[in-house]
């Protein structure tokens, strides 16, 4: 019963952080600084960071200047990971072994256990398998539910383990990578269902060392955290808290308190960044900056720096928060999609430095959906009614921005 109630409340605070979070209602003028909890001191070593930070948060892949590493369904049970070409539409398996069917254990492309697949990063011009672990699936001597983390070249050659967490962990999606490490936060899921808590941890790629930064949590079942971006410096965290029903409904998530905060790579506070309510604003982190939009449809800026919030454009249509998201982005452009209260959809890129937009076309009836804003291409994805299986359709970013309807087959 205690694990049914605290999937509930899982997926009600999923609601809140797919992608970036739901949110909602007039903006305020300024950050709105939150009393935020003090996360409980971890034995670290004080080590100096090494380089920017940068964030991946896409969960269908990673791309690549002109490629994209992806998952999908091969022969005999096995899940391959395949690279496509953006410029000709074309994949292949991620194997650089002659002659391999890509149906077993001994190609580095095929994973066998479908409930702990892992989620492909680019690092350094290398693969980061993040195995997310399912403490759910699987006892806790079954290997294959385990998170982990792996590491291999682009080629899937010399893909190799390198850190192991202990049955029960389960890493949070949200990542970023400096020079040297990887950072996330991970919850002992089954051993704190009642109380569950967070660690914020880093992975040094080359040598596999894992810390422990700070623990955040333990307050109750209504609290969650989650890494939602960074800065070139630091991470931001956001925490929810569940003011109504623990289940998954967007009417009992509407009154629920979102706070951000910015964190170093040490795991300490530097500054509380903003707190609002579930209905009051819509929002994402992406390069580095909070960017909201409000119950007016105004789309707004937050530096991150302390600084005043700024107007960045209005957008076209009446949306309110509730029905906006927010997807992938290329600075200066900014993608989402939004409802309205007729149920029409709007799918727009906003320039955040001149404040154009342009709407992208979907007729398909699939719902198409943009994976990857690239320099050069651009990739969606969408289930056509009866296929059962996600499509890809690439274009050139050009065209895209030019308003082209004009999309090609891709995978």
């Amino acid at each position: 019963m205690k694990r049914k109630r605290f999937a509930a409340l899982l997926a009600a605070l999923a609601l809140c952080v797919t992608g970036c979070a739901r949110a909602e209602s007039a903006p305020v003028p300024g950050p709105q600084p939150s009393p935020e909890p003090s996360p409980s001191p971890a034995a670290t070593p004080a080590v100096e960071a090494v380089g920017e930070l940068t964030f991946h948060n896409e969960l269908d892949g990673a791309a690549s200047q002109n490629g994209f590493y992806y998952l999908r369904p091969g022969t005999g049970g096995w899940t391959v990971l395949c690279r496509m070409d953006l410029a000709t539409g074309q994949s292949a398996e991620v194997c650089a072994l002659e002659g391999c069917e890509h149906a077993g254990e001994e190609c580095p492309a095929c994973f066998s256990c479908y409930a702990n697949l892992p989620v492909p990063l680019l690092w350094q011009d290398r693969l980061v398998l993040v195995f997310l672990g399912n403490p759910f699936a699987g006892g806790p001597e079954d290997e294959a539910y385990l998170a982990r983390i792996e590491l291999a070249e682009t080629d899937g050659s010399g893909r190799r383990e390198i850190a192991r967490f202990s049955p029960g962990e389960q890493l949070c999606t949200g990542f970023a990578t400096d020079e040297e490490k990887l950072y996330f936060l991970s919850s002992p899921v089954v051993e704190q269902i009642s109380q569950p808590a967070w660690e914020l941890k880093s992975v040094d790629l080359s040598t596999g060392r894992t810390d422990t930064l700070a623990r955040y949590g333990g307050e109750s079942m209504a609290v969650g955290y989650y890494l939602t971006g960074c800065t070139k410096e630091g991470l931001v965290i956001k925490r929810i808290e569940t003011t109504g029903e623990l289940k998954p409904s967007r009417e009992s998530v509407a009154s629920n308190v979102h706070s951000l905060m910015l964190v170093d790579r040490q795991g300490g506070v530097v500054r509380p960044l903003k707190q609002w309510r579930q209905d009051e604003i819509s929002e994402c982190v992406r390069d580095g900056q909070l960017f909201y939009c409000d119950g007016e449809g105004r789309l707004f800026r937050n530096a991150l720096d302390g600084t005043q919030d700024s107007l960045v454009l209005q957008l076209p249509g009446a949306v309110r928060p509730s029905g906006v998201s927010f997807g992938p982005g290329r600075e200066p452009w900014l993608s989402l999609t939004a409802r309205d209260e007729a149920g029409d959809t709007f799918r727009w890129l906003c320039n955040t430095l001149t404040g154009e937009v342009v709407s992208w076309p979907d007729a398909s009836g699939a719902d198409r959906r943009l994976v990857s804003l690239g320099r050069e291409w651009s990739l969606f994805s969408s289930t056509p009614p009866g296929a059962g299986q996600t499509c890809f359709e690439r274009i050139a970013t050009d065209d895209l921005l030019a308003g082209s309807g004009q999309f090609l087959p891709a995978g």
